[in-house]
């Protein structure tokens, strides 16, 4: 036992480190760097000390696992004012009606509630939480505002115009979205110590929205300059776009994020571990840095109360180096500077839900509507409308784009001729349908709609992303073409390094430094949470009507199944599935040192059993009808032979169909799989996934020869 141990622990401090933005750092404690996130095993028993350098001796030990389900039957006296709405209302929220609620029942059901329908998860704010006061403290401002009070919805719907927000959310009294208010948490939920975590999460919320507040100030400002707009922005005098209300309307935003920032470092709740806590404290800390950059180039670019003296010293020493800046730089250098802010505070929010989805923060309960009350899910954080983004302006930025496409084309028989196909790959991923080639008759797809919470964040964060690079005026900046010129001829150069580094930034794609900053924040932390695909509600029902077609396919094998969202949506499908994963990510309670690389302490959405090569064989074997069973490999990882072993196996027990989601001399598997595949398997099937930028990922359905 010891030395399995032994070779468990060494062979998890020298895995690998995928390449990932913000993601090694996030999971640094389930790779072995920080291990007192790692669930304790006893050294007691062991002999072993598993602590490192960078951990305290001192480390307390981690949060004591949720128990599991205990329904026992409790007879109580019914209370008559108890109404059978009520118990319904509960019963559809996950929460057992019969028992007195447990610490286990609301973890399982705030674990259960992420799978919940998007209608229901990006519809509204949390119950827990409400709007406040304005960003602007600044009285004299007109974006002040003593107190969020929701518009009347019959004056809303008079003054409704055509315009991208809903006035159904504005403040009655200052006519301002909730984006520009900040935010209250009920005072009963604060009683407890316990409950600083919320604190947390409302302060990164309000740094965040006067990020998207300044955003939307600049690009509007720009947007209503007379003249040649485009040519106005290529400029980047952000100090000549804003007038001076709008100056100071943006310098009041800033200093709330930073005075925020300073709050946010001392809110880091008590309940985490020691290696938890400092990784999380980084992550604030991050956002209290940025914060006080920005503030800082933000005065110094807007603010007119600087000094003759200042000035002549900074342009004569930086003459030349100012005009060369004005060239590169976008808005003289504060776009870039927000768009750090929003991707920490993105990268704190998910590292607060992490915890909580692990399970070292608490679900608590809300006796008073009797509810459940945690971190929001992220459909919810990012798709609600002005939460943290104004995504009805989103959505209207997508359309625009497309008409742009249109336009760009020139000749409107060159338009309606492009092949459906190729419409479909520029419309799928906005969630947009088209009927009879007619631009202007674009519709929502109703079949999108349906939509997984993965897929739907997929289009969230892609809209958001087109909303902050197109309406600044950014993708059409100097800045953009030399930053997109100087990464091609870095391209050239041969990359540095060992197999692995090189390997890596040869897949790496290519785009300017900012813009792969955000594209990595909007995926890489759902990948770790959810999963690596991101399969379109359409693509699953073609893979099902295509193994349906096929000779006898009635169950799916996955190996790698890491949290089991996969096989979660293939079992919602109504397909019969099995996942198998080498590392599945094991409830808290588990004490097994062997922690998911990829995904850490998530717990799963399916149940996924532990399993290799040598459990596939039990599988087929016990099974006996391998030809009825189709294998599912998910994103197998690179530099790895773990693809091919899998497809061997499953070829020599007499299996037939391979389903396929990944690239091909891309990040996943590995050459001598894929020869494998294609020299005995023929393609049968083959759809585009949902991309993010950084990947050409496909779901493909392969059949065995015959011989």
């Amino acid at each position: 036992i010891i030395e399995t141990l032994i070779n468990s622990v060494s062979s998890l401090l020298t895995k690998r480190r995928i390449r990932m933005s913000d993601w090694d750092d996030l999971f640094a404690a389930a790779a072995g760097e920080v291990v007192a996130s790692i669930p304790a095993v006893d050294e007691a028993e062991t002999g072993i000390n598993l602590s490192t350098s960078s951990t305290s001796s001192t480390t307390p030990p981690s949060p004591s696992p949720p128990p599991p389900f205990m329904h026992k039957k409790k007879k109580r006296k019914k209370d008559k004012r108890e109404g059978a709405a009520t118990n319904y209302e509960k019963k559809r929220k996950g929460i057992d009606t019969n028992t007195r609620t447990s610490e286990a029942d609301l973890f399982h059901t705030f674990l259960r509630s992420r799978i919940n329908r998007v209608e229901e998860q990006a519809v509204d704010f949390p119950h827990w939480f409400h709007l406040g006061r304005s960003l602007c403290t600044k009285r004299s401002s007109s974006l002040f505002c003593s107190g969020y009070k929701k518009c009347n919805p019959s004056r809303a719907s008079s003054t409704t115009t055509s315009s991208s927000s809903s006035s159904i959310d504005e403040c009655e009294q200052c006519s301002l979205s909730p984006l520009y208010h900040s935010s209250e948490i009920n005072i009963e939920t604060m009683k407890n110590n316990d409950r600083s975590f919320l604190h947390s999460f409302a302060l990164i919320r309000d740094i965040r929205c006067c990020c998207s507040c300044i955003f939307e100030i600049v690009a509007q400002s720009a947007a209503s300059v007379e003249g040649n707009t485009m040519e106005r922005q290529r400029k980047h005098d952000i100090e000549e776009l804003l007038c001076n209300e709008k100056k100071e309307q943006a310098i009041e935003l800033v200093k709330t994020a930073k005075y925020n920032a300073k709050e946010l470092l001392g809110s880091i709740t008590n309940l985490l571990p020691t290696g938890e806590r400092e990784i999380l404290e980084m992550k604030f800390q991050a956002v209290s840095r940025c914060c006080a950059i920005l503030h800082s180039n933000m005065k110094r670019l807007l603010c007119k109360k600087i000094t003759q003296q200042f000035k002549n010293n900074t342009v004569r020493k930086k003459k030349a180096k100012d005009n060369e800046s004005s060239i590169n730089t976008f808005w003289g250098g504060i776009f870039d500077e927000l768009l750090n802010l929003m991707i920490k505070c993105d990268a704190a929010y998910y590292r607060l839900y992490y915890l909580q989805v692990a399970g070292c923060l608490p679900v608590l309960e809300d006796h008073k509507c009797e509810d459940v009350i945690h971190i929001p899910h992220p459909p919810n954080y990012f798709g609600t409308n002005n939460f943290t983004w104004n995504v009805s302006r989103g959505k209207d930025w997508k359309k625009d784009i497309v008409n742009k496409v249109r336009h760009s084309l020139g000749d409107i028989d060159a338009f309606n001729n492009m092949k459906r196909g190729k419409w479909r790959a520029i419309l799928n991923p906005l969630g947009l349908t088209y009927n009879d080639h007619i631009i202007e008759s674009l519709r929502e797809d109703p079949v999108s709609r349906k939509q997984d919470p993965l897929s739907f964040m997929h289009e969230n964060r892609f809209m958001e992303g087109l909303l902050v690079f197109w309406s600044s005026g950014w993708i059409n900046s100097n800045q953009a073409e030399n930053a997109l010129s100087s990464v091609q001829n870095e391209k050239r150069s041969s990359p540095k390094g060992d197999h692995q580094q090189k390997f890596y930034e040869q897949h790496e794609t290519i785009a300017p430094q900012i813009l792969a900053d955000w594209r990595d924040s909007c995926r890489d932390l759902l990948c770790n949470l959810y999963g690596y695909a991101t399969i379109a509600p359409s693509t699953l029902l073609r893979i099902k009507n295509d193994l349906q077609n096929l000779d006898s396919v009635n169950n799916v094998v996955e190996m790698g199944a890491g949290t089991g969202y996969l096989a979660h949506l293939f079992d919602e499908e109504g397909f019969g599935i099995t996942a198998f994963d080498v590392a599945p990510t094991v409830p808290l309670k588990c004490s097994s040192v062997m922690i998911n690389e990829y995904h850490g302490l998530t717990q799963p959405f399916f149940d996924v059993k532990k399993g290799d090569e040598k459990q596939l064989r039990s599988f087929l074997k016990n099974q006996k009808h391998a030809h009825t069973t189709a294998l599912l490999l998910c994103y197998p990882p690179p530099l790895s032979s773990m693809a091919e072993d899998m497809l061997s196996t499953f070829k020599s027990f007499g299996g037939r169909c391979v389903i396929h989601v990944g690239e091909f001399s891309g990040l996943t598997g590995s050459s001598k799989f894929q020869h494998l595949l294609q020299r005995d398997f023929k393609l049968v099937s083959r759809y585009d996934c949902l991309q993010w930028g950084t990947d050409s990922t496909e779901a493909t359905i392969w059949w065995a020869w015959l011989k």
